[in-house]
């Protein structure tokens, strides 16, 4: 049977899915109309979702609880002499239920400014402080280190970042530093 006959045949009938008298009368088959209306579904889903990601709300484990002990982030700066010439700041956390005495996990977060900083997205000083009090993780001490800049040789110039080559290279070096 050809496609117009079917639409005929099927209009007449009733039985066209997703395809009105109009789509029958161009000579559009309804496996084409169905894979528009797939592909259509898809999309709007996909656009659903993606709207999704930017609703995203920090759970209450990255705020700060009343009555929950802070820990201390202590901010420094350092000189490689492994990647000669460069320089980064780095931050450590200490829970405030830290005890000397006992040997403590350590966590260390590369790109660590973006890891410590209490009003971005991460807050992971905040979060390990509402864990450790709840007793659902050890005291842990965090070390945050940002990937190291070469400073800039004058005003006119920008300094030069060194995140692609400490992060990609296949070297020992970043594990050396």
């Amino acid at each position: 049977m050809a496609p117009n006959d079917y639409f005929k045949t099927a209009t007449e009938k009733g039985t066209v899915p997703f395809c009105s008298a109009d789509c029958a009368k161009s000579g559009q088959s309804p496996a084409v109309l169905n894979r528009t209306l797939l592909m259509l579904a898809a999309w709007i889903a996909i656009s659903a979702s993606l709207q999704a990601a930017d609703d995203y709300r920090l759970g209450p484990d990255s705020e700060k609880q009343a009555g929950v002990p802070e820990g201390k982030v202590t901010e420094h700066h350092w000189t490689s002499k492994v990647f000669p010439g460069t320089e980064r700041d780095y931050w450590v956390y200490v829970p405030k239920q830290y005890d000397a005495a006992r040997p403590a996990p350590v966590m260390v977060f590369q790109d660590g400014g973006n890891y410590v900083d209490p009003k971005k997205d991460f807050r992971v000083p905040i979060v390990f402080d509402n864990l450790i009090h709840k007793k659902e993780i050890p005291p842990v001490i965090g070390i945050f280190i940002n990937p190291g800049v070469v400073p800039a040789a004058s005003e006119e110039h920008k300094p030069r970042q060194n995140r692609s080559f400490e992060y990609d290279s296949l070297s020992p070096q970043y594990a050396d530093f």
